[in-house]
C-alpha cells in the first residue's frame, strides 16, 4: 500500500486514542513513538517477524556484557540508493572530507561495479565502547549474532558527513578513525575470518532493533 492510500477515518483515530489512554501513554511518549524506526519495529512484531523480550526475562537470559560498554544511540538517515564509489570516490572531497582508504576496502567495495545499497531505511544505531582487546567473533556474539551486528555503508557515510573535518561527534576523532596526523577519515575493511584484533577503547556500531 502506498503512503498516499493510507488514511485513518474518525473511528480508527478514536480507537487509537482510547488504546493509548487505556495503556497510560502520555502525549510526549506518543510523539516519541513516531520518531525514527520505532513504528517499523512495532510493525515487525504485529507481522510475527520479531518479538519483544520483557526486561526481567532479558536480564536472566542475556549474559552481562563483558566486552562492550553502551555509550549512546545515534539517529541516521537512509537512502533510496547509495553507491559506495560515489561517496568514497576521492581522497579529498569539495566539502572538506578527506579519506585514507585501505586497499581491501577499495578492492572489495569500490572495485568493479562497486558496492550498491538500495532502499535503506533511516535507523537508530547503538554505540558501544570496546572494553578490552577482542577479535570479531566475540564482539559479534555479544551483539546478538551476525544479523543483529550488521549495518550499512549508507550509515557510515551519513555519520562521516556530520563530522566532515573531525568535529566532535559519535565517531572517534582521537586518531583511531580520524586524527591530526592523517587529517582525514581512515576507512578500512577486513574479512571477519582474519584473526586480527580490535583494541580497547575502539567503538562498535550496530542497529538498535528488536530481537528477530
Amino acid at each position: 500500500m502506498k503512503d498516499s492510500e493510507l488514511m485513518l477515518d474518525v473511528g480508527q483515530a478514536n480507537e487509537l486514542k482510547l488504546a493509548f489512554r487505556r495503556c497510560g501513554w502520555t502525549n510526549e511518549e506518543i510523539k516519541s513513538l513516531c520518531v525514527g524506526q520505532t513504528l517499523a519495529d512495532v510493525l515487525r512484531v504485529i507481522r510475527f517477524e520479531a518479538k519483544i523480550c520483557p526486561t526481567e526475562d532479558a536480564v536472566t537470559a542475556i549474559p552481562k556484557p563483558t566486552i562492550l560498554e553502551p555509550v549512546t544511540t545515534v539517529e541516521v538517515p537512509g537512502a533510496e540508493t547509495f553507491k559506495a564509489a560515489d561517496f568514497f570516490k576521492e581522497r579529498k572531497q569539495p566539502d572538506g572530507i578527506k579519506f585514507d582508504l585501505g586497499s581491501y576496502f577499495e578492492s572489495h567495495f569500490l572495485g568493479g561495479s562497486s558496492h550498491v545499497e538500495q532502499d535503506v531505511s533511516s535507523a537508530t544505531l547503538r554505540v558501544h565502547k570496546l572494553c578490552k582487546t577482542s577479535a570479531d567473533s566475540p564482539i559479534i556474539s555479544e551483539l546478538g549474532g551476525e544479523a543483529a551486528a550488521e549495518t550499512t555503508l549508507t550509515y557510515v557515510a551519513a555519520m562521516i558527513k556530520k563530522q566532515p573535518k573531525g568535529e566532535d561527534g559519535p565517531l572517534l576523532t582521537n586518531g583511531y578513525r580520524w586524527g591530526s596526523g592523517r587529517q582525514g577519515w581512515l576507512v578500512l575493511a577486513y574479512p571477519v575470518a582474519v584473526p586480527d584484533v580490535w583494541h580497547a577503547d575502539y567503538q562498535v556500531f550496530s542497529p538498535a532493533v528488536l530481537v528477530p
